[in-house]
């Protein structure tokens, strides 16, 4: 058994009272021996053992198992650890994402709809589509979709959220690699088009 250098809360930034470090095995099975001393862990092969630090997180785990109908805690943790990487991932780097921006907002509020259309047409390259959703005869909901930089689209959601008038605001990152390539689809001809491919 070779120690990691993680533990479950170092994955996400926190510091946890008596938080014990995850461990791994490396090999076609379980019983394949210890790696040499220095050997990197290999992603084939590559199992992990989560050691849960104190009884709160066990609960909060099964609680989120429940609620969104998980089968394990495996599938529960993967989640987890793709979101808290997310979470800490660096900006910086150029990396790209689709997401999804949500906010409720009262259409008699001044001035909201002329500012609303104009920051989504100085960003229209990040906008790849939005529909709006009447709730009663004032509020209204718009769901929009963006696509590009994701210190860009975080920028552009975060300033949408803040608006005056601008309610409930969310918004979900996904981090993709928008791809452009040329081919053709069925028995058309070839042609250059984005793809978004979600890692």
């Amino acid at each position: 058994m070779v120690p990691a250098e993680a533990t479950i809360a170092g994955a996400f930034g926190m510091k946890l009272p008596g938080a014990l470090p995850i461990t791994a095995t490396q090999g076609p099975s379980a019983n394949a021996g210890t790696p040499a001393p220095g050997r990197r862990m290999g992603a084939v092969g590559r199992r992990s053992r989560q050691a849960w630090p104190d009884d709160v997180l066990v609960d909060e785990v099964d609680r989120l198992i429940k609620t969104r109908g998980y089968q394990d805690r495996s599938e529960a943790m993967r989640d987890l650890v793709r979101a808290g990487l997310l979470a800490t991932k660096s900006v910086a780097n150029n990396s790209e994402c689709v997401a999804g921006l949500t906010y409720a907002f009262d259409r008699n509020t001044r001035d909201l709809r002329e500012r609303l259309a104009k920051a989504f047409q100085d960003h229209h390259d990040l906008l790849v589509a939005t529909m709006r959703v009447i709730l009663d005869h004032v509020c209204r909901m718009e769901i929009s979709i963006l696509r590009g930089q994701t210190k860009q689209v975080e920028e552009f959601a975060g300033n949408v959220m803040a608006e005056r008038g601008i309610r409930h605001g969310r918004s979900a990152l996904i981090p993709a690699a928008i791809e452009t390539g040329r081919h053709a689809h069925g028995t058309g001809e070839a042609h250059p088009h984005e793809h978004v491919r979600v890692w």
